[in-house]
C-alpha cells in the first residue's frame, strides 16, 4: 500500500467552499445556519478545540456561539455556598 500524503488546508478549503453554497441557498430560504457548541468544565484542550471550530464560522456568514456550562461538582458548592 502506497503511503498518501494528504493536504488538510486544501480540503478545509473544499469543505467550505462546499459549505458556502449550501449557507447561500439556506440564506435565500430564510434560514441563518450556524455552529453550536456545549462546553461542560474547564478543559483547557476543548476550550482550544471549541475556539478553532468557532472562528472559520464567525469569519463568515454563520455565526457560531458557546455555551459553557460548570462541572457537577462547582454546581454543588454554588448551591451550598448560596444557601448561607
Amino acid at each position: 500500500m502506497t503511503a498518501r500524503i494528504l493536504d488538510g488546508l486544501k480540503i478545509r478549503d473544499q469543505i467550505f467552499a462546499e459549505l458556502s453554497d449550501e449557507v447561500r441557498l439556506l440564506t435565500a430560504a430564510g434560514v441563518r445556519p450556524g455552529l453550536a457548541a456545549v462546553l461542560v468544565g474547564e478543559n483547557p484542550a476543548s476550550q482550544l478545540y471549541v475556539k478553532s471550530k468557532s472562528q472559520p464560522a464567525n469569519n463568515s456568514a454563520s455565526p457560531a456561539r458557546s455555551l459553557r456550562l460548570l462541572p457537577r461538582s462547582a454546581l454543588s458548592t454554588c448551591s451550598l455556598s448560596s444557601k448561607t
